[in-house]
């Protein structure tokens, strides 16, 4: 019986690891196959950075991808920014280290094709570190422009610039103290970028809150620091600021994420109101409208008033979840549930 016993065992043991063979394929190595983007026009450089500095991917694959990415730009006009008045003086006395480049500024080019510098990282890696433009002027010269893929901000595509001017100049917009961010929320702190003061008298006027504006042109300024998009906005009382484009430079899946900071297209902030009420009812989105948070409301509706907090502390307690919301204007909301229980100014 005993020897039977060890058998059987012997036998059992055998199936099992008979069964757990691992099991190994061969796969044959091809090609990367190149994703090429198609240009919009709705934002600069519509760049997905997930791709072009991913520092997990080999040469070839770099390079695919990263051809893929900029090939929609060739046969494009771009014209490289000019220096602000600030950069002029410091090469005056100080000179420039890239005069080559510096040569290309404040022209205008088609973009013939691309070169690039990649990076390879210790683990044999790749990722891109400079792109080089192959230009052409309007006489046929030829050139390069070198830059680091981050400092594409130093360009801007003509037909972004002239798809801006075509969808906003002449559009009313409303002032709601707001700005505009990421999957269209709000956030508490308006971005003004000094539009409250008058570009022609220069006096700091007061934005009055829901005030309407008409956007009058889009121009290129020159903010100290380097060369800004903005949104010149007038009203009825003959004022006259400027906006700053946000996130000029946009990346793909934003390119409708925040183009005028504190101000919403007046369709759009129409839209926005009637779907606060149609959500939340009328008495809560009065208090959202004017940015007012009460006692009872959702996390969802201080979202909609206030924005999404700069922080947040999460606590639970015997099944209980309680958390505390930190805003930069030194105000706290607490929440039981989701519930607003408590406001701190």
């Amino acid at each position: 019986m005993r020897n039977s016993l060890i058998a059987f065992i012997a036998f059992w043991g055998s199936c099992t690891y008979s069964n757990a063979q691992i099991s190994i394929r061969t796969e044959v190595n091809t090609k990367p196959t190149q994703q090429i983007e198609k240009y919009d026009s709705l934002s600069n450089f519509n760049l997905n950075y997930d791709i072009i500095a991913n520092e997990y991917q080999t040469e070839e694959t770099a390079l695919t991808n990263i051809n893929g990415q900029f090939r929609q730009f060739i046969g494009q006009s771009i014209y490289i920014l000019p220096f602000t008045q600030k950069q002029l003086s410091f090469h005056k006395k100080w000179g420039s280290s890239d005069t080559k480049n510096d040569r290309l500024r404040g022209k205008y080019y088609t973009i013939d094709g691309f070169e690039f510098n990649l990076d390879e990282s210790y683990t044999g890696m790749y990722k891109l570190d400079k792109v080089i433009f192959k230009l052409r002027n309007e006489d046929g010269k030829k050139s390069k422009w070198e830059v680091a893929y981050y400092s594409l901000d130093d360009a801007l595509l003509v037909g972004y610039y002239e798809k801006l001017k075509q969808k906003y100049i002449g559009k009313a917009f409303i002032y709601t103290g707001r700005a505009k961010g990421k999957g269209c929320q709000f956030i508490t702190e308006p971005s003004l970028d000094h539009s409250a003061i008058d570009t022609k008298t220069k006096q700091i006027i007061n934005l009055r809150d829901k005030s309407e504006w008409q956007c009058t042109d889009i121009q290129l300024v020159d903010d100290e620091v380097t060369m800004q998009l903005y949104a010149i906005l007038t009203n009825s009382d003959g004022n006259e600021i400027k906006a700053r484009i946000r996130n000029r430079f946009l990346t793909k899946g934003e390119t409708n994420a925040a183009f005028f900071s504190c101000f919403m297209d007046k369709n759009e902030f129409e839209k926005w109101k009637n779907s606060i009420v149609e959500k939340y009812g009328l008495e809560y989105a009065l208090l959202i409208i004017k940015k007012k948070v009460k006692i009872g409301m959702t996390d969802k509706m201080c979202i909609e008033a206030w924005g999404e907090p700069d922080s947040k502390n999460r606590t639970v307690l015997n099944g209980k979840e309680t958390e505390q919301w930190v805003y930069k204007t030194n105000s706290y909301l607490y929440f039981d549930d989701g519930i607003l229980t408590t406001i701190q100014n």
